[in-house]
């Protein structure tokens, strides 16, 4: 054990001089310098002054015109199968005019029947006014009650006379007897035959007259329901306009139901803004608006709103708006685009600050205000907002600076 310890104190002997040697070989470190202070860069703010100006909030839609008298056509009394359409879509229609017709070959084989009905009940109306034998029974009978009458005004001038005599003799009041007894017997033949001839007068009126005048109005009457079946198959346009829709199942030979819509036509001299958008629910009955086409501006008048309209209706007018524009007749074609804007609030000489530079906690409102170049926040009270300007009501003064996000 000696002489293995004895061998490493003599390794270590020798290897101490050269490490101490190969310190010196090393390069000197340099002395390490402390960094320089750096300034920090100035902040630079976007900013923006308070102005006054006028503010607007409004509605800005997008629309069509669409006509304000439109119509969809059908066969209402009945259906049937079509003979033929004589309309397209575009097409322009007077008021009255035929567009469609059913088939209607057997009524109007009726109707030709029902009006020679007609004919026949005319004639034997006539026939019944102008009987010979009644007319001549008649004639005969007026002719006894004139003569009737004649004798007794002859019976009763002398009569008179007699009477009128200053001495009357037994034989003169016999003779006066006598002509009273004929002046009586006269008036009862007056009296029958006045009777006599009222009353052929009242058979001809009230049996054969009457019985022919109503086969003529019966044969009118069916000839009348005739006419109106035979005019349920023919489709007319009730207004002047155009034809902006047919449908698929408008073709000759189809089978059609009655009150099927078959065509809708439109009047384009009545013209109405449509708006439909989510935006609907803010425009009220009554607003103005001005709307836009064409570059330029008219102004008109809302008429219609989902909330105006029956409750039975509101789904066919959900979110729908129809504005009425006086003057436009003319200018504007059926189907064109426009823009409607609408003013809901206005505030003049107000103070203004863009909408971005307002910022919101919870219910808290404030801007940063720069002031002598430091930040500072500030609350403030707002009136009127736009999507890019809100109105100030309290909190900032004209002129002060604000910082924008």
């Amino acid at each position: 054990m000696s002489l293995k310890n004895s061998r490493a104190a003599r390794l270590i002997s020798l290897l101490i001089p050269v490490l101490v040697t190969s310190c010196f070989l090393l390069p000197q470190e340099e002395e390490v310098l402390a960094p320089p202070l750096a300034e920090p860069p100035q902040i630079v703010y976007r900013t923006t002054e308070v102005t006054r100006a006028t503010l607007e909030s409004s509605i800005r839609a997008f629309g069509t015109f669409i006509s304000a008298g439109q119509s969809d056509l059908s066969f209402e009394r009945r259906g049937g199968r079509l003979r033929r359409v004589y309309i397209a879509p575009g097409e322009t229609v007077a008021a009255g005019q035929l567009v469609a017709d059913l088939h209607s070959d057997s009524l109007e084989i009726e109707v030709a029947q029902a009006e020679l009905n007609v004919e026949r009940a005319q004639i034997a109306l006539e026939r019944a006014r102008t009987q010979v034998g009644d007319r001549f029974a008649v004639e005969f009978a007026r002719a006894d009650r004139d003569l009737a009458l004649l004798r007794l005004n002859e019976v009763a001038d002398d009569l008179a006379l007699q009477r009128d005599l200053a001495v009357v003799t037994g034989e003169q009041r016999d003779a006066i007897r006598a002509l009273e007894r004929r002046y009586a017997e006269q008036e009862i033949a007056v009296r029958k035959a006045t009777l006599s001839l009222e009353q052929l007068q009242e058979r001809e009126s009230a049996a054969s007259v009457r019985l022919a005048e109503i086969d003529l109005r019966s044969a009118q009457m069916h000839l009348q329901t005739l006419l109106g079946h035979l005019e349920a198959t023919r489709l007319y346009a009730p207004i002047p306009g155009v034809i902006t829709w047919v449908s698929r199942q408008a073709q000759e030979g189809e089978n059609v139901q009655a009150f099927q819509p078959l065509m809708r036509i439109a009047d384009p001299t009545n013209l109405l803004f449509q708006y439909q958008g989510r935006d609907a629910n803010r425009f009220e009955v009554g607003m103005e608006a001005v709307v836009e086409v064409a570059s330029v501006e008219y102004t008109g008048r809302v008429v219609l709103t989902e909330r105006s309209v029956p409750f039975d209706q509101r789904e066919e007018f959900r979110e729908t708006v129809h504005i009425a524009v006086p003057g436009i007749a003319g200018d504007v074609r059926l189907g064109q685009t426009g823009t409607a804007r609408m003013v809901l609030a206005r505030r003049e000489d107000v103070l203004v600050v863009p909408a971005r530079a307002v910022q919101r906690f919870s219910t808290r409102r404030f801007v940063n205000v720069l002031a002598d170049g430091v930040r500072v926040e500030r609350d403030v009270e707002v009136g009127l907002e736009t999507p890019t300007d809100v109105e100030i009501v309290g909190g900032l003064e004209e002129g002060e600076q604000i910082v924008l996000r």
